[in-house]
């Protein structure tokens, strides 16, 4: 999927989120799974000290982070290597490299946005899964902000499953 990814741009078949184990306001562990219905974004714990992590009532936001306590504010927190080698995979890059990186999956559970280290809002690009023909679109609903956007777009272009394959 990660060479997908470099070559075309775009992943070119529907990635689920991988399962790993969430911890949220110290209650136990669930599956990322438990968030199906949700759309979820999955920040990736950066190399030095990052800004604050805002929450936004559009999505649950889960950091994933390698050990240690939760920083102050945060609510969702993963400690999973697997989900971070996993992510990396899909990211096309490797595990050191993904530190930074942000991902939005839509409410059935498939990733569908990458957004890149340092990058401050979401744009268009930073949808990877959707059709070729799907790029040139744009929702009709107008919105104030980049997230609002793609998660606008997300929702208008739903990954479906045809005959054959997926279309998303």
């Amino acid at each position: 999927m990660g060479q997908g990814l470099r070559v075309a741009g775009l992943w070119a078949q529907p990635i689920g989120v991988p399962d790993f184990s969430v911890r949220c306001d110290g209650r136990a562990p669930r599956p990322a799974s438990a968030w199906h219905g949700q759309r979820l974004r999955i920040v990736v714990e950066g190399a030095g000290p990052a800004a604050p992590l805002l929450e936004d009532p559009r999505l649950t936001t889960v950091l994933l982070r390698s050990g240690g306590t939760a920083p102050a504010g945060v609510d969702c927190v993963a400690d999973a290597p697997e989900a971070w080698q996993a992510l990396a995979l899909v990211a096309g890059t490797s595990p050191q490299a993904l530190a930074g990186t942000q991902f939005i999956a839509d409410r059935s559970g498939w990733l569908r946005a990458r957004g890149e280290p340092g990058k401050a809002d979401w744009s268009a690009s930073d949808l990877l899964c959707r059709t070729e023909t799907s790029a040139t679109k744009a929702p009709a609903v107008p919105v104030a902000d980049g997230l609002g956007a793609l998660i606008a777009r997300m929702d208008a272009e739903p990954v479906r499953f045809i005959k054959g394959g997926f279309v998303h």
